[in-house]
């Protein structure tokens, strides 16, 4: 029973020192500007696309906000 309490006490202050950890992680600066971003979901299958459309598409996808100014 002594060792039951006390692996339990363990994996108790364990998960305190994890959950300390990631609050901190995430209430940290992300390290860039997080106002000024765009996220989407694309699903090229959708509209038939074979893999090297779907590669030739997300490089295009990719290229395209590199040539904008600023």
């Amino acid at each position: 029973m002594i060792a039951q309490v006390a692996g339990s006490l363990l994996l108790l202050v364990c998960a305190t020192q994890l959950f300390r950890g990631a609050s901190l992680l995430l209430s940290g600066p992300l390290g860039f500007r997080g106002d000024h971003l765009l996220m989407a979901n694309f699903d090229p299958s959708l509209v038939r696309y074979t893999e090297a459309q779907t590669q030739a598409f997300y490089q295009r996808l990719a290229e395209r906000p590199r040539a904008l100014p600023a």
